[in-house]
Formats: structure tokens, C-alpha cells, sequence
């Protein structure tokens, strides 16, 4: 296109290099997407028992600049910068590497937004907007330690990004600023970064899909000690590598039996985990015969083997407690790269925006910081996070007064009907029936509540692509709710089942579909808004599961917070069921189980979730509900 043929040469980018360490700084320049100049490659400053040193890499040198696609910029070679920060000292040092603009250049400069990076072969991201600073990376290197990065930056694909006209011509000119302090106490102010430098990422105990209701090792402090007779030190042991959550029961996983008598593997099984029962038994995990395994599936309790002698086994004992869920920060993917989701018992989400208070769902993979609402703060508090402010109602949005409820659409024989937006009722095609043209009930009053509450800070409200996932389940045997007559073709008055009902729903009604995702199905399924609902993907990943019995229980899970025993929507569509009866997927409040309501109900309730813009910023908190992240 036009602005490709004569963008060639025009942008120039002037990459130098900052590091700021204490009060000392020292600056070195290189030369990216223009002729090679010299540079010193090592910068050394001491302050106190704390040295660093700073490598930069060689100089890149580009003759031939145009906008490229994402993908294409990754494969390129001559785009890369690398540097080494070193800590040769005694302490850790906190730091945070920026892109900040060179205060030499305040004209003629291309705003960030068209410029793109990627941090270590990360999901390419903008650089910001405008001309502000920009946070890349924070972290602690310990003592002894060396980090090195590796920086792709490239003008954004004009078509992608309308690259605008303007921007021919324009220069970039850059400097890569690291600042940090002795210790490890320093947190980014980025919002997704101090997200991520808050909690560590780990792999959930329980799948998602599935209940939470499972200790992890690192939960637990105390440990037991037990001596092994003569006798039992001639038996072969069963163990695992890991272990599943099985309802309230656990599996081992990895399971196998040792190549040896306790005698001679003990050391072995450190670090292993071994089936048990109620009580600490070799019969439940040892055999005097080589090569027999015990049973590693079904078991009230797992043991985790801290240390071993050859007479002694210390270990945690790990049980399921409903009243003692996971509480953690994990990921996987979603449409645009890595996302970072919370799940479980969460204490340390809570944010404070726009007077209201919000819970942190995921980091979604572009970057933006997916929050839902907490609490509306209908009374005006100071602090609507504080446990004080909360009531049965709380987290849902009062639309219309003190209207919190509201039908999904107002009726319900048709599949257009479980659409967030949808199209022509009676159809006879699948694209006339989900062409996003009209708007649900729910989305009308959704975007009510933002225009009264929220119409002001549209500007840190990112335009989000919701997912109203309308993909269908062709396979017509697949039917849990015993409908009528399934053709699964989700037009007029098909019996037909959606896509997340296959993910989380069994073909036998039980819960555990083919399991939750991040990734939606279908041009037709996606929504542009600056607000929506959250899918049942989503819901499932903080912990909820399909009701199959009144047994199950996931009220400790982080959403439970303020809905009391509501009933309230999610976005995603169930099923026609029996062909009349349009059913959109929510969340039972009196039990925490996610579960189906027909759209034309009027006690649903409406709990609007937005997503903030990549570079937000907080002004201070910790995240908890008495000291939350507060937006600036």
C-alpha cells in the first residue's frame, strides 16, 4: 500500500542505553534501523556492597525499514537488541526496564502506538500511546545472578494498525532505561506488571472445569515423622510424581513402583508422593513383591516425602478440605498469547476504579487487565473494597436505580435468543440467526450502567473483544438435558447445544466436558464492547463447575463475594432446549455451581465486567480489600 512504499527509510529509530543506579547514571548510545555508530559495550557503577554491571549488545544496523506484520517481525534477525544485566555484587537489586523517549527529540516523533515489541519472544504488544514512557519488564536479580533480554521492535502493520499518513516521515527516537535499588522490595506501577510481580505463576492442584476444594503441598507446615521396621524396609513402594484432584478425592500421577527395596531407593522418593487412606500405613503404599503396584486413583489423602533415612520417612499429609480451596495465579492461552487467570480462594484482588470496587479476573493475552465488578457502591463509601461495604447484592450493577436483575432477552423460542447480540429470529441459516445486529436485554442495561457510571473513563476501558461463544455441537448424540429431537443446526427452533456446554458438561450430564478455553470459536462469536459479561470459560477457570449434585460446593471461590444467593448471568449461550427454550449459562450464588437459566427469567442478575487498557497504571495497594490496587 501507499504508506509501505514511501515508509522506507523514514522512521528512524535511535536506541540509547540508560542505567540508573542510586544517583550515579551513565549513558551509552546505539544505533538501531540506522548506520552503525560505536559504543562502549560494559558500564560499571558501585554503590555500597551492590555492583552491577551493565553489557549492551552490538549495535543493529537496518537499511531498509517498513511496517510488517506481528508474525513476520518475529522471524526477522535484524531487529533485535540484546543486553546483560549483571550483578556481580552482595544483595539483590530491584529493577524495571523501560522504553522512554530520547529528551533530545521533542518533534516530528511517531506516537507508540504504531511502534511494536517483543520481550523475549513474548506476545507482541504496542508500545503505549502517545509519546509516555513505557514499562517492558520489572524483576530482582539476586546476587551473583545475570539476566539477559532480548528486544524485537518494528513499526505496526499498516493495514492491522491503520498506520495513519502522518506517519511518513516521522522519526523514533528511544532510550532503553534500567533503574532499580539494593533489595527486592521495588514493584513496577504498570497494572498487568505489579500483577505479576505480586504472585507467583503456579499450575492449578485441581483442573479447571473441576471443583476447588484441595490443599497443595506448600499450603501445609506441618510434617510427621515415621519409623520403618526391618520388615518394611524389604518392601517395594508405590508413589507418584504429582497428583489431580478427583472430586474431593486425588490421583497420583506419574505413578510407579520403585526399581528397589525401601532400603536401597529411599533417597528416591523424596520429593514423591505416596496413596494413603485415613491414616499412615505401609499396606496402603508398599508390597514385599517386586514390581506390585498399589492403587494410586480414589484416595482420601496423599503423602508428600519431605526427607528419608533408611529406618525413617518424614512427610506432609495432604487431604481435601472444602473449607480450604487454592488460591493462586495460573495461565494458559488464549486468542492473543499467554493469560494469567486467577482461581480459587483469592484474597489479594480487589480493585478500586472509578468509585467503585472490581476483582481482577486474568491478565488477557494482549496485555489488558480483565476486572468484574465487586461492588457498585450504590451508598457512595470511601472504601467500597472494605469488607465493612458489603451486602448479598453488592456485585451486581444497578442499571436502573435499584434494579439489578434483568432478563437475558425477553424471549426465548428461538436460538437467536442466547445471543449477547443476535439476529433474525426464524432463520433458516446459522449466519442470518447469530449476525451480531441486535442487542440482548442484558447488553441494553449493561450499557446503561456504563453510560452512568462509567462513560467518563472510557479512555483506560479497553474496546473488548467478548466471546459469545454460538458455536454448536453437531454431533446430535451429544445430549445431557435429554432434549427433544437435537439437530444441533442452532437456527429457528433447532434443539441444539452450544459450545461451552460441550466444555464443561459430559454427554452423560456429569460435569467435565472436553474442559474449559480461553480461545473462541467463530467470527460470529466475537463482540466488541467496552463491556460484557464473563464467559463460562472463564467462570470455570476461577473455580466453578457444573451442579451435578446439591453436594458440591464451591462457595469459597474469590466471585462468591457479595452475590448472596442470586442467581447471575454469564455470557455464554447453554442450549435451545427441547426447541423453545433458549438457556444461557450463570452462576447459582447460594451454592457457587454454574448452572443454566431460560433468558426471559427476571432474576438474573447483571455483573458487568470490563477489561482496562495495557498501560495502566496504579497509584498504590496491595490488592487486598482493605488496601486494594487503586487506578490512577
Amino acid at each position: 500500500m501507499y504508506i509501505n512504499k514511501l515508509i522506507k527509510k523514514q522512521v528512524m529509530l535511535i536506541l540509547a542505553t540508560i542505567v540508573l543506579v542510586g544517583i550515579l547514571a551513565v549513558t551509552t548510545s546505539f544505533a538501531v534501523f540506522e548506520e552503525t555508530k560505536s559504543n562502549a559495550t560494559d558500564q560499571k557503577m558501585a554503590i555500597g556492597d551492590l555492583d552491577i554491571t551493565f553489557t549492551g549488545g552490538s549495535a543493529i544496523s537496518i537499511t531498509d525499514i517498513n511496517p510488517m506484520t506481528d508474525s513476520k517481525a518475529l522471524t526477522q534477525t535484524n531487529n533485535i537488541y540484546t543486553f546483560t544485566i549483571n550483578n556481580t555484587g552482595t544483595v539483590p537489586y530491584s529493577f524495571k526496564v523501560s522504553a522512554i523517549n530520547n529528551p533530545s527529540y521533542t518533534s516530528n516523533l511517531l506516537p507508540h502506538q504504531y511502534i511494536r515489541y517483543s520481550l523475549d519472544g513474548g506476545t507482541p504488544s504496542k508500545l503505549g500511546s502517545g509519546q509516555e514512557d513505557f514499562l517492558l519488564t520489572s524483576d530482582v536479580i539476586e546476587a551473583g545472578a545475570t539476566k539477559t533480554y532480548t528486544l524485537r521492535l518494528w513499526v505496526a502493520d499498516a493495514t492491522t494498525y491503520k498506520l495513519p499518513n502522518s506517519a511518513l516521515g516521522q522519526e523514533i527516537h528511544l532510550k532503553i532505561s534500567i533503574e532499580g535499588k539494593a533489595g527486592s522490595g521495588w514493584l513496577p506501577s504498570n497494572f498487568k506488571d505489579r500483577i505479576l510481580a505480586s504472585n507467583e505463576v503456579k499450575v492449578p492442584l485441581t483442573t479447571p472445569g473441576s471443583e476447588v476444594s484441595a490443599y497443595t503441598k506448600d499450603d501445609i507446615a506441618e510434617t510427621s515423622t515415621y519409623n520403618i521396621t526391618p520388615t518394611e524396609q524389604a518392601y517395594y513402594i508405590t508413589y507418584g510424581t504429582g497428583y489431580s484432584a478427583n472430586g474431593t478425592n486425588f490421583n497420583l500421577t506419574g505413578s510407579a513402583v520403585t526399581s528397589g527395596t525401601y532400603a536401597n531407593s529411599y533417597s528416591s522418593l523424596v520429593g514423591k508422593y505416596l496413596p494413603a487412606s485415613t491414616y499412615f500405613s505401609f499396606s496402603n503404599f508398599s508390597s514385599s513383591t517386586a514390581g506390585t503396584m498399589k492403587n494410586p486413583t480414589n484416595l482420601s489423602q496423599v503423602y508428600y516425602v519431605v526427607s528419608a533415612t533408611s529406618s525413617s520417612i518424614t512427610y506432609k499429609i495432604i487431604t481435601s478440605n472444602k473449607n480450604t480451596t487454592e488460591a493462586l495465579l495460573a495461565s494458559t492461552e488464549d486468542d492473543y498469547g499467554t493469560t494469567f487467570y486467577f482461581r480459587g480462594a483469592v484474597k489479594n484482588n480487589y480493585v478500586e476504579f472509578a468509585n467503585k470496587c472490581w476483582r481482577i479476573v486474568r491478565i488477557n493475552g494482549d496485555g489488558s487487565v480483565k476486572l468484574v465488578l465487586h461492588n457498585d457502591n450504590i451508598s457512595n463509601a470511601d472504601h467500597p473494597c472494605a469488607s465493612v461495604n458489603n451486602s448479598d447484592t453488592a456485585a451486581f450493577a444497578n442499571y436502573n436505580g435499584s434494579t439489578y436483575t434483568s432478563t437475558f432477552n425477553s424471549s426465548c423460542d428461538d436460538n437467536a435468543y442466547v445471543g449477547f447480540m443476535y439476529g433474525a429470529t426464524g432463520a433458516s441459516d446459522y449466519a442470518s440467526t447469530h449476525a451480531n445486529i441486535n442487542k440482548s436485554t442484558v447488553l441494553v442495561n449493561l450499557e446503561t450502567w456504563y453510560t452512568n457510571n462509567l462513560a467518563s473513563y472510557a479512555d483506560k476501558i479497553a474496546d473488548t473483544i467478548w466471546c459469545d461463544d454460538k458455536s454448536v455441537v453437531t454431533d446430535t448424540t451429544y445430549n445431557p438435558s435429554n432434549s427433544s429431537n437435537v439437530t444441533g443446526l442452532g437456527y429457528a427452533k433447532n434443539a441444539t447445544y452450544y459450545g461451552a456446554t460441550q466444555r464443561l458438561v459430559s454427554a452423560s450430564g456429569s460435569a467435565g466436558g472436553t474442559g474449559p478455553s480461553l480461545k473462541c470459536n467463530g467470527e460470529l462469536s466475537k463482540i466488541t464492547t467496552k463491556i460484557g459479561l464473563l464467559t463460562a470459560d472463564e467462570l470455570a477457570f476461577a473455580g466453578y463447575t457444573y451442579l451435578v449434585t446439591e453436594s458440591i460446593s464451591n462457595i469459597t471461590v474469590y466471585l462468591q463475594e457479595n452475590t448472596g444467593s442470586e442467581y447471575w448471568w454469564s455470557l455464554s449461550p447453554f442450549d435451545l432446549f427441547h426447541g423453545v427454550v433458549a438457556r444461557v449459562w450463570g452462576v447459582y450464588g447460594y451454592n457457587g455451581a454454574l448452572w443454566y437459566l431460560p433468558v426471559q427469567d427476571k432474576d438474573g442478575g447483571v455483573r458487568p465486567a470490563i477489561s482496562l487498557v495495557q498501560d495502566t497504571s496504579i497509584s498504590g495497594g496491595t490488592g487486598t480489600s482493605e488496601d486494594p490496587y487503586v487506578v490512577e
